[in-house]
């Protein structure tokens, strides 16, 4: 892979901070989903996870959604305040 150390590390810090952001809002069932239709049809995985994205939201948009997992370490986001309104 060409590129220079800086880019190199900036692409790691983005894919950092990308999964800590899945792993503390509920959308970890979207990662999971798009691996999972991605290799079923031969899809690029960013693009099924985009596509997807409104629909998990949607889906956990209520006011006690279903933990899938031990993490994130709070019991419910604050979906229908904090990230269930779609524009």
């Amino acid at each position: 892979h060409e590129g220079t150390p800086a880019s190199r590390e900036a692409v790691q810090k983005g894919a950092t901070l990308a999964g800590l952001a899945f792993s503390n809002s509920f959308l970890g069932i979207n990662h999971s989903l798009s691996h999972k239709i991605g290799a079923a049809f031969h899809l690029p995985h960013g693009l099924t996870n985009a596509v997807l994205m409104a629909y998990v939201i949607r889906y956990n948009a209520v006011d006690n959604p279903t933990r899938m997992g031990i993490y994130p370490g709070y019991a419910y986001p604050a979906p229908q305040e904090r990230y269930a309104s779609l524009p």
